[in-house]
């Protein structure tokens, strides 16, 4: 079975702030999954750079086990009145 989508060794900054440090994860088909933590564990940037939204400085991401990079920000848009991302159909 391959994964879904798997982060290794992810790191990520906000200019000097080390936000992301070593994140690893692997989510396999029909698994449920919730990042919790307390405000500024990380949790945001872990979506966002996994959108492409911020840029990882270290690690690797891959979409069902072919090397993927991280998902460019061009391919998704943000609606406040729609509450949140989604893919661009373009």
């Amino acid at each position: 079975m391959s994964s879904l989508l798997a982060l290794q060794d992810v790191h990520t900054h906000y200019g000097e702030a080390h936000i992301l440090q070593g994140v690893s994860l692997t989510l396999e088909p029909s698994e449920v999954v919730a990042l919790i933590g307390r405000n500024g564990a990380g949790k945001t940037t872990t979506l966002r750079t996994i959108m492409g939204i911020a840029k990882p400085t270290r690690g690797s991401a891959s979409a069902r086990s072919s090397p993927a990079g991280f998902f460019p920000a061009a391919s998704s848009r943000c609606s406040p009145s729609r509450g949140g991302w989604w893919p661009d159909p373009s």
